[in-house]
């Protein structure tokens, strides 16, 4: 067979045809065809990295990069994307779209239109399953178009034999002693996943039509199930992507729903984006493509979760042409390459997939850019002790079938390298070696499953669907904790595995996955294709990938940053909240692991016309970038620096305290005269939003008549270049807004010991206490040494002090978050050497510098320091007879607003107490500074921890009842 004169046939466009198929009519002349055309890489560019590239110790291991630059890389050349569209245009074909990520041109025209294009003959063709769309042969192209289109999808509507691996059986097997269902907390406890809540992360889950219907959700089930697991969870923040027009069903499918409960439970602050997708292959790309690289406005996955099967991966299935399967390994290619991580369940009925009689794998679980999930039974439960058996449970009658976790050697993928050092059996039914499944597995029987309700019903539910969507809150929490994407980690997995899996090496409950009339693979000691590696230990895992994958930064930073004299160089957390902190600072390794409590105070009684709303930013768009002087009249400029504060703020002033990357998209990026001050910057690396070369993000609400500026700094005074770029950045970012007042706002340790968790002290004075001297700055230094004080100089102080509506907050408005203030303390509780942190049994209170001061000698001042540090009922650090609370960054503001020529704004300062002061027994006779510095660090910094959103609801309710009464 030749294609026609001056075409060329597409390799591997051939699509298979199922069993017993039987050709029909030919598809109507007139019918409307949308196919996608999938494009070759941009010649010329720089190499794809290899699965070997992400070894631990190779050279060419990728940093990561944006996706801008990836689309300049490695997406499709515009040229040819040109090519392909004027194709279009002269055989009648509409171009739906081009993208340059995703290398593809989506075309839409008639069956004759696409039958001349590419041609083909298009058919109904009718099988065991129904009927479908599909051609016999290859497809061409025109000869102008050969080696630039590597596969056309969408010839073929026939729907892929996909299956959803959610075990809803009564069931009944080997199981470990006093085996029941189980929460996701209880699961993440026994495998000791790090603290954390996943902040700023996005989890992408894959749902689909199957045979069984389409995928859908309700959310009272939702809503029902999170309840069902305990623990005062919330409800998780769902966000439904339609893919090609098909959205959530609104009916509960069980699948989709554990997917959003389980990934939900584990990571409670992670967004939930779950794409709904059809059951087509073009539907199946379409789905992979804008979860990989999104629309503007779509969310943005650092972790997909797909819990299901497209078939076994030999062949047997007609589901994909090997263009298709090609083009599928490429999207998971640009994920890794991108530091997205990719797990997928390996399915529940052991070697069985769709041969009855021999061992298959499913796919894509195979796929060796994918981390394969694979299940386990858990029992037998005393404490952090529990027995942990291969899932295979067998079927006990009518009603009662059987499951088992999926796993063997693949016929389609050769041994990755990150696996070849581990002792793989052969593919039993080839006697060929292959990519061994799963990689790590976990908890999956539906004996020891998850509580769901699934429209209305309650009952457990496993299945290695269960596993995927634990992993992905797993990740979200490491790549919170680390500050950046830990993206494909097979590699480091497997070179860490002795540390950071528990081997489920089979001496008791089931000895392979075995299933039906197929005989699997046995238990093994170390690897097996029952469960991999074994049940991720979390914390450890945590620790190797620190290291094994985020110990690079992404990026080379422009400039390290110059040591003052005399001191060596220091490591520092690079991001988050912490960035510039030395990472043995005791306070912040606390505060890391412990989770921030998440509180919504509920509708706001706000006081008629004076509810915060939200506005455009002069007359910049939303998401705009400024880089040139900022023009935007306004009354009130508040300064936040950290993502917790910044949080908090938003969900009293907007009702929505969403603070990740989507969010920061919609604000307008702050970058006038970036390169000017870049090379003061330290520790540029890791850092998003200095990478993208901006100093902090700009939105703007307005509140009675007042028009206010909120910027979330993205600079820190701790983070101390050869100057101090914190300083001028907010001297010229006030010197344009020109505000009236200027307010630092968020969380501060308490020093005086008559605050408590959540109290705010609204003043206009600071004074410096620094110990690491900068190095450019005299002035700062001689004041640290002297302790002067900053007091606010314009008479319009007095005014913003003294707002009339600081009583109604503190009536009112304060008792909000009283419900979660008691969460944190009920947190603290649970723990050991908290009982002296006082529960709130009064709402918060309110101070006022010059007219209702705290309580006792303190004066109303905030101390700054260039550290972290926190104070005692023994004054250890000496700070109670400087100031009332200790924050980083307030004296620093309000230095460079007392250094502005011409007309200065106004300033206050609103901190509330992140912790109390620590009451402690007196040390022992001879103990070191740093051993009682190290000792206040790790409780304070466990109570911030817990304590910081919830405390700083506080700081926006006074920042509110200033600016109503100015």
């Amino acid at each position: 067979m030749r294609p026609p004169r001056g075409y060329r046939f597409v390799s591997g466009s051939a699509h298979p045809q199922p069993g017993g198929h039987r050709k029909l009519a030919p598809v109507d002349p007139g019918e409307s065809i949308t196919v996608t055309l999938l494009l070759r890489r941009r010649r010329g560019g720089p190499k794809m990295p290899e699965v070997g590239d992400f070894d631990i110790g190779s050279r060419r291991r990728p940093l990561g990069q944006s996706r801008s630059a990836f689309a300049r890389a490695h997406g499709a050349d515009p040229r040819d994307l040109q090519t392909v569209e004027r194709f279009a245009k002269a055989n009648d074909l509409r171009v739906v779209h081009s993208y340059r990520a995703r290398r593809c041109v989506v075309l839409q025209g008639s069956a004759k239109a696409v039958n001349a294009a590419f041609s083909v003959r298009l058919h109904r063709y009718r099988f065991q399953g129904g009927t479908y769309r599909s051609h016999d042969g290859p497809s061409s192209v025109p000869t102008a178009l050969a080696g630039i289109v590597e596969a056309i999808v969408g010839l073929t509507d026939r729907q892929v034999p996909a299956t959803h691996f959610a075990a809803r059986r009564g069931t009944a097997g080997a199981d470990p002693p006093d085996t029941q269902p189980l929460t996701p907390q209880q699961v993440a406890q026994l495998y000791e996943f790090p603290q954390g809540d996943g902040a700023d992360q996005t989890i992408g889950l894959y749902e689909m039509q199957t045979g069984e219907g389409p995928a859908g959700y309700s959310i009272e089930d939702i809503r029902h199930s999170i309840e069902a697991f305990g623990g005062g969870l919330k409800v998780p923040t769902v966000v439904d992507v339609a893919v090609d027009g098909v959205g959530n069903s609104g009916r509960s499918d069980g699948e989709t729903g554990l997917d959003i409960t389980v990934a939900g439970a584990v990571a409670q602050a992670a967004k939930i984006a779950v794409y709904f997708t059809g059951g087509s292959v073009q539907a199946i790309i379409h789905a992979l493509q804008k979860m990989i690289h999104p629309d503007a406005g779509d969310p943005s996955p650092t972790i997909i979760s797909i819990s299901y099967g497209w078939g076994p991966d030999d062949g047997s299935s007609a589901g994909f042409s090997a263009a298709e399967y090609a083009q599928i390994g490429k999207l998971l290619q640009d994920a890794a390459t991108l530091s997205i991580t990719v797990l997928v369940s390996s399915g529940d009925t052991g070697a069985f997939v769709s041969d009855r009689t021999r061992a298959q794998t499913s796919y894509p679980a195979t796929e060796p850019w994918v981390l394969a999930c694979g299940g386990t039974t858990v029992g037998d439960i005393r404490g952090q002790s529990f027995d942990e058996y291969v899932w295979n449970d067998r079927s006990v009658g009518p009603g009662h079938g059987p499951g088992a976790t999926g796993g063997g050697i693949s016929d389609r993928f050769p041994v990755p390298s990150y696996q070849s050092s581990t002792a793989l059996p052969k593919n039993r039914a080839t006697g060929r070696a292959g990519r061994g499944i799963p990689d790590v597995a976990a908890n999956a029987s539906e004996n020891s499953g998850y509580i769901q309700y699934i429209n209305g019903q309650r009952g457990p539910v496993g299945g290695t669907s269960a596993v995927a969507p634990l992993y992905a809150g797993l990740l979200a929490r490491i790549n919170a904790n680390l500050g950046r994407s830990v993206g494909f980690i097979n590699p480091a997995l497997y070179r860490i595995a002795g540390g950071a899996v528990r081997d489920v090496s089979g001496r008791a409950g089931p000895q392979n996955n075995s299933f039906g009339r197929v005989v699997g693979y046995p238990v093994a000691v170390g690897w097996d294709a029952c469960t991999g590696l074994g049940s991720i230990k979390g914390a450890a895992l945590q620790h190797g990938l620190s290291t094994a994958v985020a110990g690079r930064p992404a990026r080379p930073a422009q400039r390290r940053p110059r040591p003052a004299r005399g001191r060596a160089p220091r490591k520092v957390f690079t991001t988050g909240t912490f960035r510039g902190v030395d990472v043995r600072d005791a306070f912040a390794r606390a505060a890391l692991r412990e989770t921030a409590v998440r509180f919504d105070p509920g509708p706001i009684p706000w006081p008629a016309r004076l509810a915060p709303r939200p506005i455009a930013l002069g007359r910049y768009r939303a998401g705009e970038k400024i880089s040139g002087p900022l023009s935007a009249a306004t009354d009130f400029l508040i300064v936040l620096y950290t993502d917790q504060e910044t949080a908090a703020l938003l969900q009293v002033f907007t009702g929505d305290g969403t603070w990740n990357s989507s969010r920061q998209r919609s604000w307008n990026g702050y970058a006038h005269n970036f390169g000017k001050f870049r090379p003061m910057i330290g520790g540029i690396g890791q850092d998003r939003a200095l990478e993208q070369g901006i100093f902090g993000y700009l939105s703007a609400i307005r509140i009675g008549g007042n028009t206010i500026a909120l910027y979330k700094s993205e600079l820190h005074p701790k983070q101390n270049g050869d100057q101090l770029p914190f300083v001028p950045v907010l001297q010229q970012l006030i010197t344009e807004l020109q505000p009236r007042c200027v307010i630092s706002t968020g969380t501060a340790g308490a020093i005086g010991s008559e605050l408590n968790c959540g109290d705010v002290v609204i003043n206009d004075a600071a004074r410096f206490h620094v110990r690491n001297r900068y190095p450019n700055d005299p002035s700062i230094d001689a004041m640290s040494a002297d302790h002067a004080e900053l007091t606010n100089a314009s008479p319009l102080a007095g005014k913003y002090l003294a707002g009339k509506y600081v009583e109604f907050a503190a009536e009112h408005l304060t008792r909000l978050s009283l419900p979660g203030l008691r969460q944190c303390h009920d947190e603290l509780e649970k723990k050991r050497g908290f009982g002296f942190v006082r529960s709130n049994e009064q709402p918060p209170r309110i101070y006022v510098a010059g007219s209702h001061p705290v309580p006792g000698p303190e004066p109303m001042a905030i101390v700054s320091a260039d550290y972290l540090t926190v104070d005692d009922s023994h004054d250890s650090e000496g700070l109670q007879a400087l100031g009332i609370l200790n924050d980083t960054d307030d004296a620093f503001l309000f230095y460079a607003i007392t250094r502005l020529s011409g007309p200065k704004p106004a300033w206050i300062s609103i901190r509330n107490a992140s912790e109390p002061q620590i009451t402690l027994d007196p040390y022992p006779s001879g103990a070191s500074a740093s051993t009682i510095s190290r000792q206040l660090g790790t409780l304070a910094g466990r109570i911030y921890g817990i304590y910081q959103y919830c405390t700083t609801l506080n700081s926006a309710f006074a920042c509110w009842a200033v600016i109503a009464g100015a």
